[in-house]
């Protein structure tokens, strides 16, 4: 599925088509119903033109940095891994592109059958050559890459980005699901993710139901915020082509590009105006740290209960200036005089190391906020980070909203502070991913390695990683509330909603489109209630701040004398 999406998405839209009547028939089993189960085929539409194209997502990839990613992994990974795994995985890798049907398309040197059996010989006699072998040198490796090089050249032809990037995805597949390349197309958003940073126009996008692509917020400040796109638009043309039925990565894609280009989109507002708009790409910072509820025009409301002066602090993920951000926020709070703190971590999928111990340190004076070690000796050393006493810690009353989607620095803050007792932590067990990784730059810093390199531990001493048949990982909430997906999705619609950057300017009157009619009109009681999880850590921490002890664990609720 992987490589048909990759290199023939038509062959694979054609399989998926073929299927769709046995799909039918089996929804109509298991939900009988009167009404077609198939939606009317759409007329395509002549102009769309925007196809995932390999070439560009392979941009650059080269055998010098596969050699060097194979060496660092041999040499750095956590566990004893050697030159023959990732060759047999390499090779394996090599062995599933050429047998998968449908790619004839993109590579018609894989329709030769004599030549691709050429190449599968070639192929088996280099794994038979390993099993015999038990010490396996990069030397050894990088013969074997030769040759499959040269074998590859006297048969089917493919371009050599598409060898390497196959054969890496086979070698780093038999280490662990964090393990991988950071090929040159990635670093984007590799550096989007982790440095909170891209260069584009500055918009949030979603693709609805009917195929178009929607405007969900436009970020403050940004190229498209000053041109008036607003929440609710429709992108119709991305350079003058049609994006309807585009996919989100494609659009994200053809949209960001290097800082102070141009790039047009067509607009449709809610009113039906269609308006062409030039924007000049810049460099956009993406917050990591977010409140309540967006202000219009700009700036964060952190208030979720002014009565009890509840304060609300969401982290998407830990970006190089995340810390800087939460230390923003708690001020405010200070200064507007928030009593109590509620630190949603749900759906944080983690990020920067160093960024998750500042931020475990604000909230914490002293003690071990966690540790690192390799499983055997790479030279890589043990490390132990501790928090520091600081005239800014912050010592508010503290609940911690975690989820199944919260992981790696997400738990480290989530787990230390629930092992130093500092907060009550509320929602479901977290993901279990206590592994780190390392970048190794490959190529001057054309492309990366990310390698798992240790596993961190919390004060305690538990390594939250979830392996394979682990029956305890994560951290565990003192207080279990569990959503249903109904719940999860109507929660995350009222966020999404408080999200939304609104025109300070706009008049007033509700001329402004609304993402979401039904939670934009619901008093703000009602968002709690669509949220279990949230309104249980505002009901804690209200109680903490008339008199009730809350973070005893051998009684969760205890009055306090």
């Amino acid at each position: 599925m992987r490589l048909l999406a990759l290199y023939t998405p038509d062959v694979l839209r054609s399989l998926q088509d073929a299927d769709q009547p046995e799909r039918d028939a089996v929804e109509q089993l298991i939900r009988p119903t009167t009404q077609p189960t198939t939606k009317p085929a759409e007329q395509p539409d002549n102009d769309s033109a925007f196809k995932v194209d390999w070439h560009e997502t392979l941009r650059g990839v080269n055998m010098a940095m596969l050699q060097s990613a194979l060496q660092q992994a041999n040499d750095h990974y956590f566990r004893n891994v050697d030159y023959k795994i990732l060759a047999t995985g390499g090779l394996n890798g090599i062995k599933t592109l050429i047998n998968t049907k449908g790619l004839e398309k993109a590579f018609p040197g894989l329709g030769d059958s004599a030549k691709k059996a050429a190449l599968l010989d070639d192929i088996a006699t280099e794994l038979a050559n390993y099993k015999l072998k038990t010490n396996v040198s990069e030397r050894t490796v990088t013969q074997t890459l030769y040759n499959l090089r040269a074998a590859n050249g006297r048969t089917v032809k493919l371009p050599e980005e598409v060898l390497v990037s196959e054969f890496a995805d086979g070698a780093f597949g038999e280490l662990d699901p964090f393990s991988s390349m950071i090929w040159p197309s990635d670093m984007e958003e590799f550096n989007k993710s982790t440095q909170g940073e891209f260069s584009g126009v500055g918009i949030q996008i979603q693709s609805d139901d009917d195929g178009s692509l929607r405007v969900v917020s436009p970020l403050e400040d940004t190229p498209a915020y000053h041109a008036g796109i607003r929440a609710g638009d429709i992108i119709t043309h991305i350079k003058g082509k049609s994006a309807k039925n585009i996919s989100t990565t494609q659009a994200v894609r053809l949209i960001t590009g290097p800082a102070h280009t141009n790039i047009t989109l067509t607009i449709k507002s809610p009113d039906g105006k269609v308006k062409d708009y030039t924007l000049t790409r810049e460099t956009i910072h993406v917050a990591s740290v977010k409140g309540w509820i967006h202000l219009p025009g700009g700036g964060w409301d952190y208030t979720i209960d002014r009565e009890s002066n509840v304060g609300y602090i969401r982290l998407t993920n830990f970006t190089r200036d995340s810390a800087d951000e939460l230390d923003s926020a708690l001020d405010k709070m200070k200064k507007s005089g928030t009593r109590a703190i509620i630190l949603d971590l749900r759906y944080n999928p983690g990020g920067l190391l160093t960024t998750a111990q500042m931020e475990a340190d604000k909230f914490l004076s002293d003690g071990l906020i966690v540790s690192t070690r390799p499983d055997r000796n790479t030279g890589d050393e043990q490390t132990f980070l501790n928090a520091t006493s600081s005239a800014s810690d912050c010592k508010l009353p503290l609940v911690v909203l975690v989820n199944q989607y919260s992981a790696s620095a997400s738990e480290i803050v989530s787990g230390a502070l629930k092992d130093h007792d500092r907060a009550l932590i509320v929602g479901e067990r977290t993901f279990g991913k206590g592994s780190v990784q390392k970048l190794f730059r490959l190529f001057d810093g054309q492309a990366y390695l990310k390698l798992t390199t240790s596993h961190y531990y919390l004060p305690k001493g538990k390594c939250i990683h979830r392996e394979e048949n682990s029956k305890e990982w994560g951290v565990d909430p003192d207080l279990t509330i569990e959503m249903t997906p109904e719940q999860m999705r109507a929660a995350i619609d009222a966020r999404q909603e408080l999200d939304v950057l609104r025109d300070a300017n706009a008049p007033a009157g509700g001329e402004q489109p609304k993402l979401n009619e039904k939670v934009a009109k619901a008093p703000k009681k009602d968002m709690l209630s669509s949220d279990p999880q949230l309104g249980a850590a505002v009901l804690l921490l209200k109680l903490q701040l008339n008199g009730v002890q809350v973070l005893n664990r051998d009684a969760v609720l205890t009055r306090s004398n």
